[in-house]
Protein backbone atom coordinates (compact mmCIF):
# COMPACT_ATOMS: atom_id res chain seq x y z
CA UNK A 1 0.00 0.00 0.00
CA UNK A 2 1.35 3.46 -1.12
CA UNK A 3 0.43 6.78 0.31
CA UNK A 4 -2.19 7.42 -2.22
CA UNK A 5 -4.60 4.28 -1.28
CA UNK A 6 -4.24 5.30 3.21
CA UNK A 7 -7.88 5.89 3.78
CA UNK A 8 -8.24 9.81 4.42
CA UNK A 9 -9.82 8.63 7.98
CA UNK A 10 -6.36 7.05 9.05
CA UNK A 11 -4.68 10.07 7.94
CA UNK A 12 -7.40 12.18 10.16
CA UNK A 13 -6.77 10.01 12.61
CA UNK A 14 -3.27 10.10 12.45
CA UNK A 15 -3.43 14.06 12.80
CA UNK A 16 -5.39 14.16 15.54
CA UNK A 17 -3.58 11.69 17.53
CA UNK A 18 -0.11 13.40 16.89
CA UNK A 19 -0.73 16.83 16.12
CA UNK A 20 -4.13 17.90 17.20
CA UNK A 21 -3.88 16.56 20.97
CA UNK A 22 0.18 18.21 21.18
CA UNK A 23 -2.00 21.50 20.18
CA UNK A 24 -4.74 20.72 22.51
CA UNK A 25 -2.99 19.62 26.01
CA UNK A 26 -0.59 22.14 25.60
CA UNK A 27 -3.67 24.64 25.47
CA UNK A 28 -4.93 23.45 28.55
CA UNK A 29 -1.74 23.36 30.57
CA UNK A 30 -0.51 27.00 29.56
CA UNK A 31 -2.92 29.24 31.69
CA UNK A 32 -1.62 27.39 34.94
CA UNK A 33 1.98 27.82 33.93
CA UNK A 34 1.43 31.32 33.30
CA UNK A 35 -0.13 31.83 36.61
CA UNK A 36 2.68 30.19 38.32
CA UNK A 37 4.93 31.76 36.19
CA UNK A 38 6.42 28.69 35.25
CA UNK A 39 6.37 25.29 33.50
CA UNK A 40 7.45 23.01 31.33
CA UNK A 41 6.46 20.96 28.20
CA UNK A 42 8.05 17.90 27.22
CA UNK A 43 7.38 16.76 23.50
CA UNK A 44 8.58 12.82 22.64
CA UNK A 45 9.21 13.17 18.93
CA UNK A 46 9.96 10.37 16.51
CA UNK A 47 12.95 9.78 13.89
CA UNK A 48 10.50 9.37 11.27
CA UNK A 49 10.03 13.18 11.21
CA UNK A 50 13.67 13.67 9.62
CA UNK A 51 14.78 10.20 8.38
CA UNK A 52 13.26 8.62 5.28
CA UNK A 53 10.77 6.45 5.32
CA UNK A 54 8.41 3.93 3.48
CA UNK A 55 6.23 6.05 1.46
CA UNK A 56 3.38 4.11 3.56
CA UNK A 57 4.44 6.35 6.45
CA UNK A 58 4.29 9.45 4.62
CA UNK A 59 1.79 11.08 6.75
CA UNK A 60 2.82 9.27 10.06
CA UNK A 61 6.12 11.28 9.15
CA UNK A 62 4.27 14.24 8.77
CA UNK A 63 2.08 14.64 11.58
CA UNK A 64 5.58 13.99 13.48
CA UNK A 65 7.24 16.60 11.87
CA UNK A 66 3.98 19.03 12.37
CA UNK A 67 4.00 18.01 16.16
CA UNK A 68 7.95 18.90 16.11
CA UNK A 69 7.44 21.99 14.71
CA UNK A 70 5.09 23.02 16.90
CA UNK A 71 6.90 22.34 20.03
CA UNK A 72 10.00 24.11 18.75
CA UNK A 73 8.57 27.47 18.02
CA UNK A 74 7.28 27.35 22.01
CA UNK A 75 11.18 26.64 23.16
CA UNK A 76 12.57 29.01 24.91
CA UNK A 77 9.34 30.98 25.65
CA UNK A 78 8.32 32.85 28.70
CA UNK A 79 4.52 31.52 29.62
Amino acid sequence: MYYDEVPLSLIEELIAVNVRSTLVVTRAVLPGMKKRRKGLVVCVGSGASVLPSDPLYAAYAATKGAAEAFCRSLQGLDT
